[in-house]
């Protein structure tokens, strides 16, 4: 019996390696994580705005606070350039209208994979929050920059890291 398991176990391991190796690095071909960032990015000489959840009424007013202060501390913490937390990245919003100063914001956006169950057929999926750059001079957002996440804390954290250690190696070369 054992003759016949050992093998049957280490051809079964072997394809389950095989096959993972092969899609890791398919799904890093897939995406540049750079290409996204505007190569005009720059954050010493501009101010990033980043779109905040507004306060729509009571009960989500108190959400939205704790979620806002969140985002505040992640940017004291990882993005040591200008910023501005709002409600309101619009081109046409008054306070930020010079788009020389403001030419660049983080928009949140949603992210569905579906996926089919093949036994019964039916549709499910899953949804987390993503994060684009807005580009305020021309009014085009960039593509996404392939995450998603569960929180939109998460997506901020690691898309403001990633700005920062962009533009630090893009000031390298």
């Amino acid at each position: 019996m054992k003759r016949i398991l050992f093998p049957l176990l280490i051809f079964a391991s072997s394809g389950f390696l095989f096959n993972g190796i092969s899609m890791g690095k398919t799904s890093a071909m897939r995406f540049d994580r750079e290409a996204w960032i505007p190569l005009d990015f720059d954050p010493k000489n501009t101010v990033l705005l980043i779109e905040i959840m507004s306060d729509i009424n009571k009960k989500g007013k108190d959400a939205y606070e704790k979620e806002n202060a969140t985002f505040e501390k992640i940017m004291k913490e990882n993005y040591p350039f200008p910023y501005e937390l709002t409600t309101n990245i619009d081109t046409s919003n008054e306070k930020y209208l010079d788009r020389n100063k403001y030419a660049y914001a983080l928009s949140f956006g949603e992210h569905f994979h579906e996926y089919a169950k093949q036994s019964d057929h039916l549709i499910s999926g899953t949804s987390g929050a993503t994060i684009d750059i807005f580009n305020r001079k021309d009014g085009t957002y960039s593509e996404t920059n392939g995450w998603a996440y569960s929180y939109r804390k998460g997506i901020l954290e690691e898309t403001v890291r990633q700005l920062v250690k962009v533009y630090n190696e893009r000031g390298k070369q």
